[in-house]
């Protein structure tokens, strides 16, 4: 009832809630009858976006960028006032938490959340709206299907359980999603699938009774799949992410004739050779994710490029050396990820004009790049839109490559690298609204705080796993002015922490984790007021002890959380 009120700016709003709430008052006093109230008074637009949850498992982190790209699929979303797609999203999220229908999880970055997930009781309000007005399907169990698809009006299934794909019988179906494997499980099988995949790929023949096991799933597999491409032809989304697919590239061949999928998702499916060219034929795709199992490069063929309405790419961590892609026509594209100069041609990126969010790993070559070419050299990314760059393990890219890629991308605000360089940037070479940086494997040999303190806008920092290789940290006066989560995490070598006081005048949130050599916390923590919760994991008791024992540890008791220390 709070979050209802909550929504209420006038009097006339409170009286008319009131209202209702008098001529329902002997129905109303029962917990689903005040959830039920909670649901009628969301307006007409947040309804569907809180309906579409119901398809998600119970306890299931619900990732916000994966529930845009549905929304978007779903058409839910519209842009009419010229506000970024992903802008109307979170406002819509934060409006249902605003009224405690969602609850948005941990992990931050930018003031913007990661995650949600449903509250038992209101997933069951959500479960039994849903029902009620057909807007997505459950089957709980193979006998449930035959009555529940009764209705020609649902258009969505969520898998939960297994379930014989061929139990379906609704063909209008619009969205399925996978959240169990695609097989019953096999009491047969003493080792796991993904061992038996890779005996599958040696040909060990030592292993027939197990091959003969993957041989017969793959043959299922076959099946399955043809059933869905030739008998679902209206499928808007097909996320097979949770399926466990084991599969050679020529069982999509017929993928392609489903012409009016938005949303597909191979995310941790196997494929043991090269993907079939027919999925060039979805061209109304907007989200397509191929993040498969990376233990097999996979080949793409060179159809991408016929995907011009694309917003979101996810590529293979590992591709096949064969594959090379032109994406040069993807105007439209927000979000790409796991891009790289050996896979990919650099100069399409200048093309990717409403890019939003880039990620690059592995190869990235300065040949393709051009840096020294000339006195003017090219812009390596063209869009002013551009808001997140990750860098993750480039097996050639040098200093100044990275320091000419990101002193380009200058409307950035989050950046993460996780690369040995060595050096660090200056303070001038990056970009002064950057609020969220993540640092790992950099293998500074400098004290990085002093140049990080002078960035103004910084709120979040994460250094991890030998992003600093020295021994000694120092914040300095008036360093950090904006920052209020720091998080160091397996910087083994440093033993001295100094901050003097009037830095970080804001810090709410401190981990330490797993920072062997430190031998204390710093003496200007006690002038930070404003820290809320001060985190110590996988510390030497010695330090936990030095710790408790000092002077100055009843100034900071309150906030001090302790797990795991040895």
């Amino acid at each position: 009832m709070g979050g209802i009120l909550a929504t209420k700016r006038s009097t006339e709003e409170w009286e008319m809630l009131l209202n209702r709430v008098k001529s329902n008052l002997s129905s109303i006093l029962s917990l689903p009858a005040i959830l039920a109230l909670a649901y009628d008074d969301l307006p007409y637009h947040l309804k569907p976006c809180f309906l579409y949850l119901s398809q998600f498992p119970e306890g299931y982190m619900i990732s916000i960028g994966k529930l845009i790209q549905l929304w978007v699929a779903e058409g839910i979303l519209s842009n009419d006032k010229g506000e970024s797609i992903e802008d109307i999203a979170e406002s819509y999220i934060i409006e249902l938490a605003k009224r405690c229908m969602v609850q948005v999880g941990e992990g931050e970055v930018n003031m913007k959340f990661k995650t949600c997930y449903l509250h038992d009781v209101y997933r069951d309000l959500c479960l039994s709206k849903a029902s009620q007005e057909e807007f997505a399907l459950i089957p709980e169990n193979p006998f449930s299907l035959p009555y529940m698809m009764v209705s020609r009006r649902v258009r969505r299934v969520a898998m939960h359980e297994y379930i014989p794909i061929q139990s379906l019988r609704n063909l209008k179906l619009t969205s399925l999603l996978f959240f169990n494997k695609l097989y019953p499980e096999e009491p047969s099988i003493s080792i796991s699938l993904q061992e038996t995949a890779e005996i599958y790929l040696r040909e060990d023949k030592r292993w027939i009774s197990t091959l003969w096991i993957l041989f017969k799933l793959m043959w299922r597999f076959r099946r399955i799949l043809n059933y869905l491409f030739n008998n679902f032809k209206l499928l808007r989304i097909l996320d097979l992410e949770g399926a466990e697919i084991y599969m050679e590239g020529e069982f999509l061949r017929d993928i392609g004739k489903l012409i009016r999928l938005r949303y597909l998702s191979l995310k941790g499916t196997t494929c043991f050779s090269k993907l079939s060219r027919s999925i060039g034929n979805l061209k109304r795709l907007q989200t397509l994710d191929l993040r498969m199992n990376e233990e097999f490069p996979v080949q793409i063929p060179n159809v991408i490029c016929k995907m011009e309405m694309l917003m979101y790419l996810y590529l293979p961590m590992v591709c096949d050396s064969k594959t090379k892609l032109r994406l040069n026509t993807l105007r439209n594209l927000r979000t790409l990820e796991n891009f790289n100069s050996k896979n990919c041609y650099v100069e399409d990126l200048g093309c990717m004009t409403n890019l939003m969010e880039l990620g690059i790993t592995r190869f990235f070559c300065r040949d393709d790049c051009e840096v020294n070419s000339g006195s003017n050299p090219p812009v390596i990314i063209a869009s002013e839109h551009l808001r997140s760059l990750s860098v993750s393990r480039p097996e050639n890219i040098d200093f100044n490559l990275l320091a000419y890629l990101i002193s380009t991308c200058v409307h950035i605000s989050e950046l993460s690298l996780t690369c040995s360089i060595g050096e660090f940037l200056p303070a001038c070479q990056f970009p002064y609204q950057i609020t969220f940086m993540s640092l790992s494997e950099t293998e500074l040999r400098t004290d990085p705080m002093p140049t990080l303190g002078k960035l103004p806008n910084l709120k979040i920092l994460e250094l991890q796993k030998a992003a600093f290789i020295g021994e000694e940290f120092h914040c300095s006066t008036e360093g950090f002015p904006e920052l209020y989560s720091l998080k160091l995490s397996s910087i083994s070598t440093v033993k001295h922490w100094i901050v003097d006081e009037s830095s970080m005048p804001k810090l709410r949130h401190l981990d330490i984790i797993d920072c062997k050599s430190l031998e204390m916390l710093p003496v200007g923590l006690m002038f930070i007021t404003t820290l809320e919760e001060l985190k110590i994991e996988l510390m030497p008791k010695a330090f936990k002890d030095r710790l408790c024992e000092g002077d100055q540890f009843n100034k900071i008791k309150h906030v001090v959380i302790f797990q795991n220390c040895y």
